[in-house]
């Protein structure tokens, strides 16, 4: 099913619609009484970044986890790629940045970012060339040898940036890496990922409190009690 629709931004809408790799249509999500998304809807063009902005139990983490398809909606529509997610099957769908809770704690930093070349087909040897190419990439050399317990948060979502990126996805949802490490360490993670995300072109979207987050961001939408209501096209798009 092809999907054509607006960015759901502030401001008038463009006579035509851009092209739109992945949108959320009315999305609803409740556990048992809570309301965590009420009609929430969102479109996302190929190569931006988008910052999610929200405070605690907006919905930001629910909404990831529905574009993600690991949470099917109680109502409306996730579509990626023309392909209506939860009802029809894909090969493939948005990739979900979570952190070091990704990562398997029995496997080398290196080990894990090939496990999924592994499973693309890489060979063994061409597979680790290319994690330590990314683990560089991501600003965590050396870690290569190294288990994920013995990492800084930093350096645990860098590896799992690494884990995410390296597999070329076109769309990687990120979740607020501030929530457990301070504010001048998460800024600089956030931003290597963006930068890394941009070199593979694929689209990126973060969900954030803090604001100064989205200033290296295309565009920036604010998330309240379950309902994208507003939004800004960041200086430069």
């Amino acid at each position: 099913m092809q999907v054509s629709t607006r960015l759901c931004q502030a401001g008038s809408p463009p006579s035509r619609p851009p092209r739109v790799v992945l949108a959320a249509f009315g999305v609803r999500k409740s556990f048992g009484p809570y309301v965590a998304l009420d009609g929430a809807s969102l479109a996302i063009r190929p190569g931006e970044a988008v910052v999610v902005r929200g405070e605690p139990g907006a919905g930001k983490s629910t909404l990831l986890m529905c574009l993600a398809n690991h949470l099917r909606a109680d109502a409306g529509l996730v579509v990626y790629q023309g392909v209506r997610l939860g009802v029809e099957r894909t090969s493939g769908g948005p990739a979900l940045l979570t952190g070091a809770a990704m990562l398997r704690p029995d496997l080398t930093c290196a080990e894990n970012v090939a496990r999924p070349l592994r499973r693309m087909g890489l060979r063994r040897r061409a597979a680790r060339r290319v994690a330590t190419a990314w683990l560089d990439r991501l600003g965590a050399p050396g870690c290569g040898r190294r288990y994920p317990g013995e990492l800084s948060c930093g350096q645990s979502h860098r590896v799992a940036a690494a884990t995410v990126l390296a597999t070329a996805p076109r769309v990687v949802l990120a979740d607020d890496p501030a929530e457990l490490m301070d504010r001048g360490e998460a800024l600089d993670v956030t931003r290597s990922v963006l930068e890394a995300a941009r070199a593979v072109g694929a689209a990126l979207v973060l969900a954030a409190r803090d604001a100064s987050v989205a200033a290296d961001a295309d565009r920036q939408v604010l998330l309240r009690e379950g309902r994208v209501v507003g939004g800004r096209e960041i200086p430069g798009w």
